[in-house]
């Protein structure tokens, strides 16, 4: 809600030489179309938990000088002003030459987030970085209290053709989605209870690029603060399903792939985190950023046969998620 655009450019060097960058301009969440959705009783926490000036305190807080072996930040080159409620991060440009999204890449990423958390734990993050915690309970009781969950409720979305072939392969779904929908509230308390530690906020494969020289360069920090550790499993596990690119089938190796992978990490930083913990973390953020709108799939210029395909690559997302919420409840 805080990213206004995104641009890759070619730059001009004060020394003559010609580069490539990355623009990003961001604003406040309240200029955001999605703003409107939020009511006005939540507006406040929105505007605190999604603060538009994070991310650019994410690159001057000198986290890019202490990051362990395996991961960084993109060099920041300059920020620009735009006007009052915009401002642009000129990033270096990092292409992707990892490779596809193998179990080994996901082995490789999952390791390296670890190793990030493991080595900014709470204390040491808001003694040096001084970036606070972002709860997912603005979320819940935001968009999905007042979007996502009504539409849930409707019998005309359980009507739609496209979702109606997912059901009929999965009848119960609907019942532990509305079984989620009430256990999701004390499923966030009880993370928001767990140790935190650096979390990335949206560590999604597209935002994880490999530029070929073994490590992970971490984009897009919007999100980037103090987080139950094992948060960013959650997107990790869903981004390449949520953009239709991965196959439901893979599901299961993926997850058990990076959850030993990520505390793999956190042991390289000798961060003891019990695994039941983790998975905590993990199951509650992909309950509730992924499970609730993997059927109401609605995106500008997605014609209806690449709905319905979508659908039916997400609703096994959201029935994992759902068997995870249960295995943790």
């Amino acid at each position: 809600m805080t990213t206004d655009s995104l641009d890759h450019v070619t730059v001009t060097l004060a020394d003559g030489n010609v580069d490539r960058a990355f623009a990003k301009t961001i604003h406040p969440a309240s200029a955001s179309p999605l703003f409107e959705f939020i009511p006005p009783e939540h507006h406040a926490i929105v505007l605190e938990q999604l603060n538009w000036l994070d991310e650019p305190r994410v690159y001057g807080c000198g986290l890019e000088s202490d990051m362990p072996e395996g991961i960084r930040l993109p060099k920041l080159l300059a920020i620009d002003r735009a006007c009052d409620d915009r401002l642009v991060l000129w990033l270096e440009e990092v292409d992707d030459e990892g490779g596809p999204w193998n179990l080994e890449r996901y082995r490789r990423s999952a390791r390296a987030l670890g190793r990030m958390t493991g080595r900014w734990p709470e204390a040491r993050v808001e003694r040096n970085l001084g970036l606070g915690r972002r709860s997912l309970h603005y979320l819940f009781y935001g968009k999905m209290m007042n979007v996502d969950l009504p539409l849930l409720a409707d019998d005309a979305t359980w009507d739609d053709p496209a979702v109606r072939e997912v059901t009929a392969a999965d009848p119960k779904l609907r019942e532990d989605l509305a079984w989620l929908a009430g256990a999701a509230p004390a499923l966030l308390d009880r993370a928001e209870a767990l140790p935190h530690g650096l979390a990335h906020g949206d560590a999604s494969p597209t935002n994880l690029h490999e530029p070929g020289d073994g490590t992970v360069v971490a984009f897009d920090w919007s999100y980037g603060s103090l987080g139950p550790v094992g948060s960013d499993l959650g997107q990790l596990l869903a981004g390449r399903f949520d953009s239709g690119v991965a196959e439901p089938d893979d599901l299961p190796a993926i997850a058990e792939t990076i959850l030993d992978a990520f505390s793999g990490g956190l042991a390289d930083e000798g961060y003891p985190a019990p695994s039941e913990e983790v998975r905590l973390a993990w199951a509650t953020h992909l309950a509730v950023r992924s499970a609730f709108s993997a059927i109401l799939v609605d995106r500008p210029g997605l014609g209806e046969a690449d709905r319905a395909d979508l659908i039916r690559r997400l609703a096994p997302l959201a029935r994992y998620a759902v068997d995870l919420a249960r295995s943790v409840s």
